[in-house]
């Protein structure tokens, strides 16, 4: 394995550690590996092509090519705040039960 990848994961539980601490409960502090450790999209998509659903919050920001690609799937939800993305989870839950 290279180096240079172990010690950008090290860096993540390091951070994530940090997180928790001060975020406890709030998010999944492993997210920041995300941002870190992208997938390329031809590892990404067959996952966004399996999902009965895809639930993507949105904040201006500049997105990976994985998130851009599982936002362009058909039926995939893009929410612009807390209310639209709870509602469709809600949504999504009301459908699959």
């Amino acid at each position: 394995q290279d180096p240079r990848r172990l010690l950008r994961l090290l860096h993540v539980d390091e951070v994530a550690d940090a997180e928790r601490a001060a975020f406890e409960g709030d998010a999944d502090p492993y997210t920041l590996a995300c941002d870190l450790e992208p997938r390329p999209v031809w590892f990404s998509e067959p996952f966004a092509a399996a999902a009965n659903a895809i639930v993507l919050a949105e904040d201006a920001g500049e997105r990976p090519a994985w998130w851009r690609a599982a936002a362009a799937r058909p039926g995939a939800r893009v929410a612009k705040d807390l209310a639209s993305g709870l509602a469709a989870l809600a949504e999504v839950c009301a459908v699959r039960s």
